[in-house]
């Protein structure tokens, strides 16, 4: 008994001392590093899957939350539990007999990305949450799903859908840069210590979203055990200090946007090609010349250089400047 009193305390002990002293980096890096420890067969993971189908079909309309800006939501992970009174989702295993966990145990990575997903959408769709987690489940289960999944497999699964990633990690996610970090992005992934003072209350992963109501620009916490969707903050860090009652810590923050482009674009604007464009939308800058001068552009910084007098209409829009061209012409 003593021994077991020892051993727990000594546990406690350095659950506290990760949360409190542990960089988020190697948080991170830790949690990564599980993804190899007790992976998921392809065979148990197709099981899970056509369980999930054929619950997704059943449980859909009663498990999606219609939130203050119009779109569907999964809000309370509770519900895909057996706590709804009805047949749990499966994700991940609990030992080698492959016995199923319930994803309302350890789904917050995949619900915060299908959030994400429909929030992108721009419409009030049901989605295909199984399939996510599907692809969660046999990539990113740390130990088997005990853990969840590693929030670095959502940063390469949001890269591989071909979304702008931008991502702050623990004393990086003040309140400053959190500022002009919210300004470049749509929508955010947010995961965070249940409780600051000790890991033994777990992780959460979350999806936040802009809302704008009355020219105002504000933002809403989904699957947060509190508010469900429905509360409107003025700030991400106010979304997030409310989240457990201010108990929580940011470990790292996605922010997340679709790209404009992904190619290249040159074209020669007359028959003796004396006038071109030259544009990229990767990088969001544009060149055009009509013969006798030139003009250079960048998007992203917002700075103008030319050459003599362009006969390029221009215009300025609120704060930063915007090339815009005044034929038919669409780039």
């Amino acid at each position: 008994m003593k021994r077991q009193k020892k051993e727990s305390r000594i546990r406690d002990y350095l659950l506290q001392l990760i949360s409190k002293h542990v960089p988020a980096g190697a948080v991170l890096a830790g949690y990564s590093l599980c993804t190899h420890i007790g992976r998921i067969s392809g065979k148990t993971a197709k099981e899970h899957l056509a369980h999930n189908q054929r619950l997704w079909e059943m449980r859909k309309d009663s498990v999606l939350q219609r939130a203050a800006d119009g779109r569907l939501y999964l809000e309370r992970q509770a519900l895909l539990g057996e706590a709804s009174g009805a047949e749990a989702f499966h994700f991940g295993v609990k030992d080698r007999h492959h016995t199923p966990l319930f994803a309302d145990y350890n789904s917050c990575e995949a619900i915060a990305v299908f959030n994400l997903e429909q929030f992108l959408s721009g419409e009030a769709q049901t989605g295909d949450f199984p399939k996510l987690l599907y692809t969660f489940e046999r990539n990113a289960a740390a130990c088997g799903g005990r853990f969840g999944s590693a929030p670095s497999a959502v940063e390469r699964y949001l890269k591989k859908s071909g979304l702008q990633v931008g991502k702050l990690v623990g004393t990086a996610c003040d309140r400053k840069r959190l500022l002009a970090f919210t300004a470049q992005f749509e929508a955010f992934i947010v995961v965070v210590y249940n409780n600051k003072n000790t890991l033994r209350a777990g992780i959460h992963t979350m999806c936040v979203t802009k809302d704008v109501r009355n020219r105002t620009t504000g933002y809403l916490l989904h699957n947060d055990y509190h508010c469900y969707g429905a509360r409107w903050y003025p700030s991400l860090t106010a979304a997030i200090e409310d989240y457990n009652f201010d108990r929580a810590k940011i470990i790292e923050v996605l922010g997340v946007k679709k790209k404009r482009c992904t190619h290249c674009f040159a074209e020669s604007l007359s028959s003796d090609s004396s006038s071109w464009l030259l544009w990229s939308g990767t990088s969001d800058w544009l060149l055009w010349s009509d013969g006798s001068s030139w003009l250079l552009w960048s998007g992203t910084s917002d700075w103008l250089l030319s050459s003599g007098i362009c006969n390029w209409p221009l215009a300025a829009c609120a704060s930063s400047l915007r090339l815009r061209t005044l034929s038919n012409r669409r780039m």
